[in-house]
């Protein structure tokens, strides 16, 4: 949906004597920005695949946008331009957390014994799907939230993600099969490394 009304457009451009953006334009930026609020924050978690860092992702792409506002063109689709700033903020946080975590993986080899094998946590059903979702690439996976959790048409999802409509409902077919085999092969390993082999039975101790 294309949320251009005239008064709004107009206070898109609205400036004072300094350039800055007036208080109105504000005030219209924040109006679509909490109606387009929902779409975003999917396209977040699409990209960094992380739902905490979503939450980040969003706040600081709001505040990335609302300085960026003027340059909104009139008559446009607003969701499609800040989907845009969503997800060039999304890949930047996602680069910086790569960095950090092999940053941290760095330092615990150099720290840890070269014997150390810190013990697996316990995985729910919930990590599990979260996994598999975090298995997909990201335009897939954005495609897949935007769909099945926003509950978005194909045609919304092609404007958000600047894609063809037939690509975006092949991505979903796709990460939607992808899922269901990757969420099986995680369900089922649990319980292939429980079973117990024969000459793993431990033996009656003689009396």
């Amino acid at each position: 949906m294309d949320h251009s009304p005239s008064s709004q457009s107009r206070a898109t451009h609205a400036a004072d004597v300094t350039g800055r953006v007036s208080p109105r334009a504000d005030a219209d930026f924040l109006t679509l920005f909490e109606t387009a609020r929902p779409q975003m924050w999917l396209i977040a978690a699409g990209v960094t695949g992380n739902r905490s860092e979503a939450d980040d992702v969003l706040q600081d792409a709001a505040m990335i946008a609302m300085r960026k506002f003027a340059t909104f063109e009139p008559g446009t689709n607003f969701n499609a331009w800040m989907a845009e700033v969503t997800r060039n903020t999304a890949r930047n946080a996602r680069r910086k957390h790569l960095r950090a975590h092999r940053l941290t993986q760095s330092v615990a080899r150099l720290l840890l014994p070269a014997q150390h094998t810190p013990t697996p946590p316990r995985t729910s059903r919930e990590d599990l799907i979260l996994n598999a979702v975090r298995s997909l690439e990201e335009v897939p996976r954005t495609c897949l939230l935007l769909r099945v959790v926003g509950g978005l048409s194909y045609e919304s999802i092609a404007i958000i993600t600047q894609i063809p409509e037939g690509t975006a409902m092949s991505h979903v077919f796709r990460a939607r099969e992808k899922l269901r085999s990757h969420l099986a092969s995680l369900e089922s390993a649990p319980a292939a490394s429980t079973r117990v082999s024969p000459h793993e039975v431990p033996r009656k101790p003689a009396s």
